[in-house]
C-alpha cells in the first residue's frame, strides 16, 4: 500500500481552489448535493435543508464536528446561506 502526497499550497493549486468555489450558478440545489454525495464529499446543511435530504438513502450519516459539538457555523451546501449553524454529513464507514 502506498500514499500519494500532494502539495496543496502551490500557486497553481491555490488558483484552482479559488476558481471552483461552491455551487455553479444555474445548477439546481438538489443536483449539487447529489453530485457531492456521489463524489463522497462532506456535506453541510442548515436547519431548513436538513429535512429535505435523506442522508440514509444516499449512504451518509450525521457526524459530530468535534467530540462535544454536533453542529458548526459555516456555509450550507443546499441553499448557500453563509454563517449559519450547519450539520455535517459524511459517508458511512464500511465495516
Amino acid at each position: 500500500m502506498f500514499a500519494i502526497v500532494r502539495n496543496w499550497k502551490t500557486p497553481a493549486n491555490r488558483l484552482l481552489a479559488a476558481a471552483s468555489r461552491g455551487r455553479p450558478q444555474g445548477l439546481m440545489r438538489g443536483s449539487w448535493i447529489a453530485d457531492l454525495a456521489a463524489l463522497g464529499k462532506a456535506i453541510t446543511l442548515c436547519g431548513q435543508c436538513m429535512p429535505r435530504w435523506d442522508a440514509r438513502k444516499n449512504g451518509y450519516e450525521q457526524r459530530n464536528v468535534t467530540p462535544n459539538h454536533r453542529l458548526a457555523v459555516g456555509e450550507c451546501d443546499g441553499c448557500a446561506a453563509t454563517h449559519v449553524t450547519c450539520a455535517m454529513y459524511l459517508p458511512k464507514e464500511k465495516r
